[in-house]
């Protein structure tokens, strides 16, 4: 008789090699699937730590620029976050209103660079060759017509009354007002008048406190005397930005332009009274402002060659900003301002006026940062990646973290 019980040991044998195998088989794709999920998870944590460490260093650039619209000088600082994280900017001016901002930031071992050119943007009010608040009054005639041109001309949050008596039309370009606003439009046909009813557009603010420090620390500083508790008018034969870009009078001003020696901001803290001398130069070329608290009135030449230059089509030429807190008033003079001109009420009457609106010529006047409400702008933005030893903590100028 056959014993069945011989092959056993056979079939054991057999079945060891194939739990063997199969734990094998098992072992590797266990160890597979560990360096994967490893992977994934080193993957997840750099992208998390790279977020955290753009968000900081976004934190930096945004707080430079938000610095740099109250203070142009601004050269960076070292800025602590929520979390525990910090970012260092630095700031570097590289024109009248643009500077270069670096915010680098750093979470675990990922470092962020981020390099963004920046720029400071006029007040919207400076859009416009002509910007009332409250009220713009012109009033044009075919003998000593007005003219006002660029794309957009007039603007005014409240009301605009303009007379054209014969001649050609006084505003070619564009007349904006905010809604609600009362517009009043004689001699001028319809089609020659291109209303555009928009947004209101604020009154720029300046920054009276610091014009008058940077006055004062350059020697700019005026102080009209006094007689019997009031101050006489400052007289100004010309104007001197040599020693700085600020000059500024602590009174009324009678002063005569375009005598201006470089570039910069006239600051009146009163009335500003202006008498047109161009006997030698009919057109001054450079780029300043005249800012008043009180109003600016132009007024009569000293020369009749400017009135026979206005009569013939040239009369001075004034490159700047005109802006006063009250009003501007040009009545029965030829002027030509290329520039703008903004104030809470604009009075133009007969004389000749011509204001032609000149943008380039405006980005280029010395600081235009004194005004508030300009938007800044990222010009240009680049980002660097980086891992950076893990000595270098958490942070550029951080604490170390584990």
């Amino acid at each position: 008789m056959e014993d069945k019980r011989a092959g056993r040991p056979r079939e054991r044998g057999s079945a060891l090699m194939m739990t063997l195998v199969t734990t094998a088989s098992l072992a590797v794709v266990l160890m597979s699937l560990a360096g994967l999920i490893l992977t994934n998870v080193s993957a997840s944590g750099r992208e998390v730590w790279v977020s955290q460490a753009r968000y900081a260093a976004e934190a930096g650039v945004y707080r430079a620029m938000a610095q740099l619209k109250r203070d142009g000088s601004f050269t960076g600082e070292v800025v602590n976050l929520p979390g525990g994280w910090t970012a260092k900017t630095e700031v570097m001016k590289t024109g009248l209103r643009t500077w270069r901002v670096v915010s680098r930031a750093a979470v675990e071992r990922w470092q962020v660079e981020l390099d963004a050119d920046v720029r400071l943007n006029l007040p919207p009010a400076f859009d416009y060759a002509v910007y009332g608040d409250r009220s713009v009054e012109i009033l044009s005639a075919g003998v000593f017509p007005i003219r006002i041109s660029g794309n957009d001309a007039v603007f005014s949050n409240h009301s605009i009354d303009i007379v054209q008596w014969l001649g050609e039309p006084a505003i070619p370009g564009r007349i904006g007002y905010a809604p609600g606003a009362r517009v009043d439009i004689e001699g001028m046909s319809p089609g020659d008048v291109r209303l555009v009813e928009t947004d209101p557009v604020p009154m720029p603010r300046f920054r009276w406190d610091e014009a008058k420090e940077l006055a004062l620390r350059t020697g700019q500083y005026i102080d009209p005397p006094e007689i019997f508790g009031r101050k006489l008018v400052e007289f100004l034969p010309y104007v001197s930005f040599e020693k700085g870009p600020v000059v500024y009078v602590d009174g009324d001003v009678a002063s005569l332009v375009p005598n201006i020696r470089g570039s910069g901001v006239l600051v009146v803290n009163g009335d500003a009274h202006i008498v047109l001398d161009s006997l030698d130069n009919l057109i001054y070329n450079g780029n300043w402002m005249i800012v008043a608290k009180g109003e600016i009135h132009f007024l009569l030449s000293t020369g009749l060659l400017d009135l026979i230059g206005s009569l013939l089509g040239h009369p001075p030429v004034f490159q700047g900003i005109f802006f006063s807190e009250k009003e501007i008033e040009s009545t029965v003079y030829p002027i030509h301002v290329e520039g703008a001109l903004a104030a809470p009420k604009v009075r133009l009457t007969l004389g000749g006026t011509r204001i032609v609106y000149n943008r380039d010529l405006l980005e280029n006047i010395p600081v235009t940062e004194l005004f508030e409400g300009g938007q800044m702008q990222v010009v240009r933005w680049a980002e660097r990646v980086n891992p950076v030893p893990v000595s270098e903590g958490t942070a550029a100028g951080g604490e170390e973290r584990s």
